[in-house]
């Protein structure tokens, strides 16, 4: 009798388990996720961020990583070392919405501009790049 206390407790715990509801980032959360992940070279989690059916997916986001990491640790670089990110909430823009980060070098300060789309899967970053001006 014992064991099938157990067993029904051990079903009821996986039930409740299997109707949570996967957890669906804000705009402004997977914003501030990919600049995380820009910033820190981190691939694995910049792919997760980016939208699954975006053309060329791994190249958008292996070219956006390098491009900072370049930035950071090349002879020839115009930047010097990044000091800070300031990350900025996205605002609505048509369908979708922008996230502005604005980038603190030793000898620059850029700003780059992150185009987040809803899909299926939640918010998701569709876009990234810098900017003429910093607002």
């Amino acid at each position: 009798m014992r064991q099938l206390v157990v067993l029904w407790a051990f079903l009821l715990i996986l039930l409740g388990c299997a109707s949570t509801p996967p957890v669906t980032l804000t705009a402004a959360a997977v914003h501030s996720r990919w600049i995380t992940a820009v910033r820190e070279n981190d691939r694995t989690a910049a792919l997760e961020l980016v939208s699954a059916d975006r053309a060329q997916r791994e190249q958008f986001v292996d070219e956006a990583l390098g491009a900072i990491q370049d930035l950071q640790t090349a002879p020839h670089s115009p930047t010097g070392v990044l000091r800070s990110v300031d990350v900025r909430d996205p605002t609505v823009h048509g369908a979708g919405q922008r996230g502005i980060s604005i980038w603190h070098f030793e000898r620059k300060t850029w700003c780059y501009q992150t185009e987040l789309n809803r899909t299926a899967a939640g918010w998701r970053v569709n876009g990234w790049g810098q900017v003429a001006h910093c607002p």
